[in-house]
């Protein structure tokens, strides 16, 4: 009896040994530095997409004190109204700071023509159903004639009868804002659901009424709208990663072919995922930008403009120096660091 409880006892020492060298070994390992909150972009697969290995890393962000944040949402405030002060046009900005949710906002609530931004809700709810199952992205869908309509992208250019994948479709709905991809999808999706999708995300100035390219809809009072504020709030949610399908989402975002006013001028290094609007008259871009003082979400949207090239310039010269700001070192050293 006594030899056994001597075994063990000795077997105990050894599994206790054991557990103290794997422990310690655990807390000496070093931790991986490309671990980031921010969405990593991981990219559907199709032609011409790059791996993972050619996005720019998502920088760690620079831990500002509270002073320092209030100070740089000053600059910024201060940047967005000179712009928006000779702005050829009407306009609205929402601009949220993603690590403090600190928000900024002018006229971020008026409801504008929301253009090519309406897409962004269709390729939210395109991913919320392959996340409950219900869609998968190899699904193939035929191009309709009445789904052949003009405007961006070369899918127009198709004849009628020819399927897509729904990959293929989100892909080109967003980086060449493809408006025949987009009225597959709608078709596809209907507006219906749309809508659900839009109280669900908690957007409460935004609304499908129409086709992507159906004009004469206006002429009977159906539109489809949206808010800086609710542009703003899909792209915080994007960021934070709490939509369905966030990093596939974010890394279609990131492809944009389009880069004339969020992300103009930037350094290849600086990551930005966005989404823009044009119509007669409006002028609209909406993205994320990872800098080394932090994500933010920058919404501006515009109507009744009067000058294109100018109001695109000026949306690309507040991009830039919102970006300066955030590129900035703190005015002081942070504590601790």
């Amino acid at each position: 009896m006594s030899s056994f409880v001597q075994v063990g006892r000795e077997t105990h020492r050894q599994w206790v040994v054991l557990c103290l060298v794997l422990l310690l070994f655990g807390c000496n390992k070093s931790a991986d530095p490309t671990i980031s909150s921010t969405p990593v972009a991981t990219p559907i697969v199709v032609e011409g997409t790059p791996s993972p290995n050619q996005l720019s890393p998502t920088p760690r962000p620079v831990i500002d004190t509270n002073e320092q944040r209030d100070e740089l949402l000053k600059a910024v405030s201060e940047a967005i109204e000179e712009t928006r002060k000779d702005f050829p046009g009407e306009t609205a900005v929402c601009f949220v700071d993603v690590e403090s949710d600190m928000k900024l906002g002018f006229n971020a609530d008026q409801r504008f023509e929301s253009a090519s931004l309406m897409k962004l809700v269709v390729i939210a709810e395109v991913f919320r159903r392959i996340q409950v199952g219900e869609l998968e992205l190899d699904r193939p869908l035929t191009l309709q004639p009445d789904q052949i309509v003009g405007g961006s992208g070369d899918l127009k250019n198709l004849e009628a009868g020819t399927s897509f994948p729904v990959s293929v479709l989100a892909e080109k709905m967003i980086t060449q804002s493809d408006n025949t991809a987009t009225q597959m999808l709608t078709d596809f999706l209907t507006k219906e659901a749309l809508n659900k999708s839009i109280k669900n995300l908690g957007l409460t100035g935004t609304t499908i009424d129409r086709d992507i390219y159906d004009f004469a809809a206006i002429d009977q009072g159906l539109d489809n709208y949206i808010t800086a504020r609710d542009a703003a709030l899909l792209m915080k949610q994007l960021a934070r990663d709490e939509l369905p399908g966030s990093r596939e989402i974010h890394a279609i975002l990131e492809r944009q072919q389009r880069n004339d006013m969020i992300g103009a001028g930037f350094p290849p290094d600086v990551r930005v995922a966005h989404k823009t609007g044009e119509l007669t008259g409006i002028v609209h871009d909406v993205g994320v930008v990872y800098a080394p003082r932090g994500s933010y979400v920058l919404a501006v949207l515009s109507d009744g403009v009067t000058d294109k090239e100018l109001a695109i310039e000026s949306w690309a010269k507040l991009s830039e120096k919102i970006l300066k700001l955030y590129q900035k070192a703190s005015p002081s050293p942070t504590p601790g660091h």
